[in-house]
Parts: C-alpha cells; sequence; structure tokens
C-alpha cells in the first residue's frame, strides 16, 4: 500500500525557513507534505520526477490588482503560471468595495485608466453582487479559487463611498466623514477577525483531535511493531511542530474566549493547552481590547520561543495593567514585535533579569 499520495522525487528543495537548498524528495498525503527526505518511487501513488528543478512553497505576491480578475480567472494568470499560491488585492487604495450600485461604472473605469485593467472585461466578468466591503468578501468567499486571495480595504473607494463627488474633486474631508469612514474600516477589520478566530480556532481543535488520535493509536499497536511505532512518533512530532507554526504565523490571530471572557480567561485557556504557561496571578475584569490583545500577545510569543515554564502575573493598578513574564532572554525581532503590539496602545515593555515587564495604560 502507497504511503504517499503524491511523491516528489529528486528536486532542489528550497524549503522556506532560509535553510540551504538541498536535493531530497517531498511526501504529499492529503494535500499536505508529509516527509522530506529520500523516500522511495514505490512508496507514492503517484510520482513526479523533478530532476533538474526547483522545488519550493509557494509564492506569496503582496502587490497585485487582480481585484476584478478573481472573479473570471481561478488562477490569477499570470502569477499562477510562475508559482505564486497567494496574493493580496485592495492596493493603491484601489478596489470594489464598498461601492455604491450606482458609482460602479466610475469604479471600473477608474481601474481601466489606472491600473489597465480591461473595462469590457470588468464588466462581462464580475457578478457586482455586493456594495459593503464584508459582502464582498463573501462573494470573494464563494467564488473557486487556485490561489489564497487576502483583500485589503482600499482607501479611495472608502473615501469615494463617503464623500462622492466631494471626493473626486479632492475636497477636504468633514470630521463627519472622517468618522463614517472609520465605520466602514472597522465593520471590515470585525469581519477579518471573525474569519481570523474561525481559521485559528478551527486549525488548533484539529490538529490537537489529531495528536489525540496518534495517542491512542499508539498505545494500540504491538509491542513489536518498532516500524509502526516510528512512524507514529513521527507523526505527533509532526503535529506538535504544526501547532507551534499556528501560532508562529497567527500573530494577529486570538482564541474567541478572549474577545467574550477576557484576558484572564484566555490565558487560563492557554494553560490548559499548554501546561508549561503557569499563571500565579491574574486580574478580574475587563479591559481595552487592544490591551487584552497586546497582554495575550506578550504571554503567547513567550511562551512560544522557551522549552521551559513560563510564569505570569497580572496586577491592575492606577490604570495601568502590569503583566511581568517569567521566562529568560527574549530575542531581539520577539521584543520588537512585542515593543510593537505594546506600543500601540501607548504601553512599554523590556526585559530585566530574564524577567519580560508590560505596563500599559488602561480603565481596570
Amino acid at each position: 500500500m502507497a504511503a504517499y499520495d503524491i511523491v516528489i522525487k529528486g528536486g532542489m528543495l528550497f524549503d522556506g525557513t532560509r535553510n540551504p537548498r538541498v536535493r531530497a524528495d517531498v511526501g504529499v498525503v492529503d494535500g499536505h507534505v508529509a516527509e522530506i527526505g529520500r523516500i522511495r518511487a514505490s512508496d507514492g501513488r503517484r510520482v513526479l520526477d523533478a530532476a533538474g528543478l526547483h522545488v519550493a512553497p509557494g509564492f506569496v505576491d503582496l502587490h497585485t490588482h487582480y481585484d476584478a480578475q478573481v472573479f473570471w480567472d481561478p488562477y490569477c494568470t499570470l502569477s499562477g503560471w510562475h508559482g505564486v499560491t497567494s496574493v493580496a488585492i485592495g492596493n493603491c487604495g484601489f478596489g470594489f468595495a464598498p461601492v455604491a450600485p450606482a458609482e460602479r461604472e466610475s469604479a471600473m473605469r477608474s481601474m481601466t485608466r489606472v491600473e489597465a485593467v480591461p473595462y469590457n472585461a470588468m464588466r462581462e466578468g464580475m457578478p457586482w453582487d455586493w456594495e459593503s466591503f464584508p459582502e464582498f468578501l463573501d462573494a470573494l468567499e464563494a467564488t473557486e479559487l487556485a490561489l489564497d486571495v487576502g483583500a485589503q480595504v482600499p482607501h479611495g473607494a472608502v473615501r469615494a463611498y463617503v464623500m462622492g463627488e466631494r471626493g473626486a474633486r479632492n475636497e477636504p474631508a468633514t470630521p463627519e466623514d472622517i468618522e463614517a469612514m472609520a465605520r466602514i474600516v472597522a465593520e471590515a477589520d470585525s469581519q477579518r477577525r471573525e474569519l481570523e478566530r474561525d481559521l485559528h480556532d478551527g486549525a488548533q481543535q484539529r490538529l490537537v483531535a489529531v495528536a489525540l488520535a496518534i495517542r491512542v493509536a499508539r498505545r494500540r499497536i504491538a509491542d513489536d511493531d518498532a516500524v509502526l511505532e516510528a512512524q507514529l512518533a513521527r507523526a505527533e512530532a509532526g503535529v506538535r511542530a504544526a501547532v507551534v507554526a499556528l501560532r508562529d504565523v497567527a500573530h494577529g490571530l486570538f482564541p474567541a474566549v478572549l474577545a467574550e471572557e477576557g484576558l484572564a480567561a484566555a490565558l487560563e485557556e492557554l494553560s490548559e493547552q499548554d501546561p508549561r504557561l503557569v499563571p500565579r496571578a491574574l486580574p478580574t475584569g475587563r479591559f481595552p481590547s487592544g490591551v487584552e490583545s497586546a497582554a495575550y500577545f506578550a504571554a503567547l510569543e513567550s511562551l512560544r520561543l522557551t522549552e521551559h515554564d513560563v510564569t505570569v502575573e497580572a496586577v491592575a493598578e492606577r490604570g495601568s495593567l502590569l503583566l511581568v513574564i517569567g521566562v529568560g532572554n527574549q530575542t531581539d525581532s520577539t521584543m520588537l514585535q512585542i515593543q510593537d503590539r505594546v506600543g500601540a496602545v501607548g504601553g512599554t515593555a523590556a526585559v530585566c533579569d530574564g524577567r519580560l515587564r508590560v505596563e500599559m495604560p488602561c480603565a481596570s
């Protein structure tokens, strides 16, 4: 019985982690990389000969104008032909949401004038079954795509939606205009965070379920089946690595419990998932969402970068939240990330004697 759906043989592998290139085989199961190394061709249901070729993760193109093309070209040609697997749209302030029905024509002609997207293709190929940005995201989700597409909120579309002809004449935005634009962006951001929480929580739950299934399987195999034991051990290690990777890529993703029940409940839940996190004192009550997110991020990043226990103490007093995390020395890049998050809410973060001290102004 073949162990892999696909085996990619003999290619020069660039794994995307800054490791040196290496000639290796890749085994794929259910659309995911399951093994990298030396794999027999007989272990694959399908074998791809990659001799003389480069094998690499898909590329991410952060600057595209496929806002219309995604609706009739699932491969985002030509990007998909060249190994791009993720694209970002809504760049340069241009986009198609929010757009009032009466302004669709103007939006398409603007994209033709500035980005040379053919007008007739947009007129025939776009379903235009949206007005708001969340509705635009729903339309993207309902479209069959070969690439991952991330949508930014385009400033030009937001300004035109709120100001109309005044915006086209470059008149200054009034305080009321700015408030209306902020509401539109906040609505879009709320939709984004909902999608991100679903992605994070769903993926995490599936990984935990797989890990438990592997653990049960390891208990049931025969003591003398060393080959199967080794395979299951590698699979369990892979799941643990996937959990770490999920945390690594999910810098902006937080569990639903953080928004629904607050910082203390979120840290308690995290400690149940990873016993290395040891909460010693946590404040009751709620804090501003930005403060809670920054505090949770600091604890999560500290946990991610060590194999040892991480203690967390938090005190709310005199209008500030003080978080002390015992973790040892942080790397420079991680400290910059934490300081950016904390600084965005007017706080400070510094390491002293192996303890990360985070202080943020808030109303307790």
